[in-house]
């Protein structure tokens, strides 16, 4: 299962996975994002975070079938993966679903940083060459 929360005024969604994720939790999760845009909710930013998961390399390569909609992914453009656990696929397979999006990987004890990072206009950021 994973937990998807929105936050309306920083245009962000809150994605936590929890137990472990198949591909119709991930189905789920992409069908709740674009419910949530359809229903006039803007996403402009992804925070997929959890302090301590025993399943992340099941879940970064089940992320290759997380198939948000295009009215989802376009507009997509930060997304910052918080956690302790090595991230293996997650971070490449979210960057190509997501791939306009700027992607930074943070470790849990950097929490305050990534949502520092993630609430910061897109277009006051520095460009790392």
């Amino acid at each position: 299962m994973i937990k998807v929360r929105f936050d309306s005024v920083e245009t962000i969604a809150f994605l936590e996975p929890e137990d472990s994720c198949s591909s119709e939790d991930l189905e789920a999760c992409a069908n709740e994002l674009d419910a949530y845009v359809d229903k006039g909710g803007e996403i402009q930013k992804i925070v997929l975070s959890i302090e301590s998961y025993d399943h992340w390399e099941v879940f970064g390569k089940s992320l290759e079938g997380f198939k948000p909609s295009l009215s989802v992914t376009a507009f997509i453009e930060k997304v910052a993966i918080i956690t302790d656990n090595p991230v293996f696929d997650t971070g490449s397979n979210l960057s190509a679903v997501f791939d306009k999006a700027t992607l930074f990987i943070y470790s849990f004890c950097e929490y305050d940083q990534a949502m520092d990072w993630i609430r910061e206009p897109a277009s006051e950021q520095e460009t790392i060459d």
